[in-house]
């Protein structure tokens, strides 16, 4: 049995995973350099702890699979 998934808020994250200004972390997040949050409701998003540490561990963005093309 897994254990559920634990969620971050933004605070969370600026302080725990990333300590740089919110307006970089919004940045890196839509760059692709940083994990999407994940909607919880109308006006809230949150962060997967999982995203987050294989981020911190330098193993994001995950590998894709499939066919895409080269930006080169």
């Amino acid at each position: 049995m897994t254990s559920p998934e634990t969620f971050h808020r933004e605070t969370s994250v600026l302080s725990k995973f990333a300590p740089v200004h919110r307006t970089t972390w919004w940045r890196w997040i839509k760059a692709g350099s940083a994990p999407k949050p994940v909607s919880l409701g109308p006006r809230t998003v949150a962060w997967r702890e999982s995203e987050l540490i294989a981020w911190q561990r330098g193993e994001w963005p995950p590998k894709q699979t499939g066919n895409r093309p080269n930006p080169a």
